[in-house]
């Protein structure tokens, strides 16, 4: 009997929205430091996942670094409001 194989579409790479999304709401510089590294440590994580067959840790892997960037654009928030309304001088 023939096998069917359905050909899956091509993904973007973890992340790309949500660092498109980091990239309209905050300046390149918080962008670089905060939200590439993340980005590229989840890829880096979710790519070993994948090389060794385990696609439920890949999943994993792919909640717990939503959950970081929701805790990152929810800090670096608080920290502009701060800095804003204490008018912290920046260099």
């Amino acid at each position: 009997m023939a096998r069917i194989v359905v050909a899956s579409r091509i993904k973007q790479p973890p992340g790309y929205v949500i660092l498109k999304i980091a990239d309209f709401l905050w300046s390149h510089k918080t962008l670089t430091l905060t939200f590439e590294p993340l980005v590229a440590d989840w890829r880096h994580e979710y790519c070993e996942a994948l090389q060794g067959g385990r696609r439920m840790k890949a999943r994993w892997i792919c909640i717990r670094y939503y959950w970081a960037f929701a805790k990152a654009f929810g800090l670096t928030k608080i920290v502009d409001a701060v800095k804003a309304f204490v008018r912290i001088p920046t260099k």
